[in-house]
């Protein structure tokens, strides 16, 4: 890397204010001349700050129903590019009224773009993304076409966290009397390895076709706190999107960079604090999570959770014994590479947002008492996704034990990405479904 001025030292773009000054607070930090950003000198103070940032706004913010299972909630009746454009072109007119009424009645602001014109996504960008996602996931590209979610996406600006409830409450009761499906994920809980935070809404939204007949559309709608998106390119939100365009996702100056900056947007929320002192006290003071690790981030394992994909644990397909055979044999009977090895904890990256405390404490335990090795019990693994990830299918505590301890673990790695993974086997004939607390059946 090359030498970079102090941020002392150099004239800051105005929009890094704030990243510097907490970057000055939080153990110094550097302007990068060709990222022009900020970049903390002490990145993993800056996660431990961040980690406990995201615990407080979470448990101020409060859960939000329904809840995103990743499981779908059904499906875009177009089954080619053209008529996706074409139903959220008739259904956008819906959708941007509604969103525009529900925000000004809850204090809010609407946000679509100049003119609206981000509301719909552009063709050739709409038909890009669905051969991306019909090679991805391996599906034709009419599958494709019936499950992409953002042909048509709007965003709702707020300010402060008490509004964020009475939003949804409005937005789930104007869904329900046009007769659609929504659920949303909170993303203060998601844990991302970048920093990234805002809720996320999927809606089905139906409307009356050229034939009179019923169709319906995926539409995406976001929550996001003025601090880190307010319309305009030096936000907080498009600049770190940019950033992730241009550079390397994995690396650790982009992920140092993208936290800091996501930190002081959530430090300015409701004024939680105005100067990084005021947040090491916050976060001394933030009540941990009961039993959930990955709510405790004040715990040192809870950057085990980072990048998980916030489903919780009785929405994940639990399998083992014949049921596993099974579903591996019909997996090489797809033609789908499936392979046993070992690979080191620290490169897998869980899928469920629920690890219970006491297992994992357990496991490690007994691992040190050499009663068993928590890393030798098989697990499965999706180890085909276009963000280069390897997400732990089942065996998420066992996984966290393995990660604290710094041992391989034996896995069945499949050659399929994690989303289709889980639908598949959620419906594999003799899955099971367990609660966080049922983990606490110790998983020798």
């Amino acid at each position: 890397m090359p030498v970079m001025p102090s941020i002392a030292r150099v004239v800051l773009p105005n929009y890094t204010n704030e990243e510097a000054a907490y970057a000055l607070g939080l153990g110094g930090g550097f302007y990068h001349r060709q990222f022009q950003e900020i970049v903390p000198s002490d990145p993993w103070l800056v996660n431990r700050i961040l980690n406990c940032t995201r615990s407080y706004l979470y448990q101020k913010i409060g859960d939000i129903f329904p809840q995103w299972s990743g499981l779908e909630i059904g499906f875009n009746t177009a089954k080619d590019y053209n008529h996706l454009q074409k139903d959220a072109k008739a259904v956008a007119p819906k959708f941007i009224e509604n969103i525009k009424i529900i925000s000004k009645n809850s204090g809010a602001e609407p946000y679509f773009g100049p003119g609206d014109c981000f509301a719909l996504k552009k063709a050739g960008s709409l038909k890009r993304k669905i051969i991306q996602y019909s090679r991805l996931r391996r599906i034709s590209v009419e599958q494709a076409t019936q499950q992409i979610g953002d042909a048509l996406r709007g965003t709702i600006i707020v300010d402060h966290e008490e509004q964020i409830q009475d939003l949804i409450r409005k937005v789930n009761e104007w869904v329900s009397q046009e007769e659609g499906n929504v659920v949303w994920k909170n993303g203060f809980l998601e844990g991302r390895d970048d920093g990234y935070v805002g809720i996320h809404g999927k809606i089905l939204l139906p409307f009356i076709g050229p034939k009179r007949e019923r169709r319906e559309v995926q539409c995406e709608l976001q929550v996001h706190f003025r601090s880190i998106l307010y319309g305009s390119m030096d936000c907080r939100k498009e600049r770190m999107h940019n950033l992730y365009k241009s550079e390397d996702k994995s690396s650790s100056v982009t992920k140092s960079i993208s936290q800091l900056t996501f930190l002081s947007g959530m430090a300015s929320i409701g004024n939680i604090c105005k100067v990084p002192e005021k947040l090491k006290e916050l976060c001394q003071n933030t009540a941990p999570f009961a039993k959930n690790l990955c709510k405790n981030l004040s715990h040192p394992l809870a950057v085990a959770c980072n990048g998980n994909l916030g489903l919780p644990r009785n929405k994940l397909p639990q399998e083992s014994g014949q049921v596993r055979s099974n579903f591996l044999a019909e997996q090489e009977k797809q033609g789908i590479k499936v392979e046993r090895k070992y690979i080191p904890a620290k490169q897998l990256t869980p899928t469920q947002n629920e690890i219970n405390q006491e297992e994992v404490e357990y496991l490690i335990n007994a691992s040190k008492q050499k009663v068993f090795n928590p890393g030798e019990k098989e697990i499965l693994v999706s180890a085909k996704n276009d963000d280069g990830k390897i997400y732990v299918i089942n065996g998420n505590h066992r996984f966290v034990a393995c990660y604290a301890l710094g041992l391989d673990m034996k896995v069945v790695a499949i050659d399929k990405d994690v989303h289709t993974l889980l639908d598949e086997l959620s419906h594999f004939p003799g899955v099971k479904y367990s609660s966080l607390e049922e983990a606490t059946k110790h998983q020798k």
